[in-house]
């Protein structure tokens, strides 16, 4: 039995990433854990469901993976930072239009997030594109930098919207 490898991760991580969002109260709000799992209800904030159990997910896969492609550290790279977007872009396109938020509107835009993700990832593998060593580097880069925001931003937010939480 051929495993499908997207399917599988989409589940995986999206039940991961369901409960990531209550893993900061259920830590007794550790600061530590403030760093990986959601503080706050803010945009920014929810980008972590996605960010660190993707993350996760896909450091167990490289290292399960033993068939993996020469361009795997860059798909999935190329494909959280296009999940992440997906999610900051329906979530502000549908609260601009209808002027305000709904909260099963934001769950889905965390689904929506996983398979543009997912989605994203597999067709860079497909493609064999961003295949050399920089890519891969390039990628662990802003990976690297994006860990470090999230744990700077998480504690010291700047005044800016996508850093407070939404009014519902």
């Amino acid at each position: 039995m051929k495993i499908n490898k997207p399917v599988t991760q989409f589940f995986i991580v999206g039940i991961f990433g369901t409960l990531w969002h209550f893993l900061y109260e259920w830590s007794g709000k550790n600061m530590f854990i403030g760093i990986i799992a959601p503080i706050n209800e803010s945009t920014w904030e929810h980008l972590k469901l996605l960010f660190f159990p993707v993350l996760i997910y896909s450091v167990i896969e490289y290292i399960v993976w033993k068939e993996r492609s020469d361009n795997y550290i860059s798909a999935a790279g190329i494909g959280l930072f296009g999940g992440m977007l997906a999610i900051t872009a329906f979530f502000y396109t549908y609260t601009g239009i209808l002027g305000f938020n709904i909260p099963a509107l934001d769950i889905s835009s965390y689904f929506i997030g996983l398979f543009t993700m997912l989605f994203i990832k597999s067709r860079i593998i497909r493609n064999k594109s961003f295949s050399s060593v920089y890519a891969a580097g390039i990628t662990l880069f802003f990976i690297i930098i994006t860990a470090v925001l999230f744990g700077i931003f998480s504690f010291n937010a700047p005044e800016l919207g996508i850093f407070m939480p939404p009014r519902i």
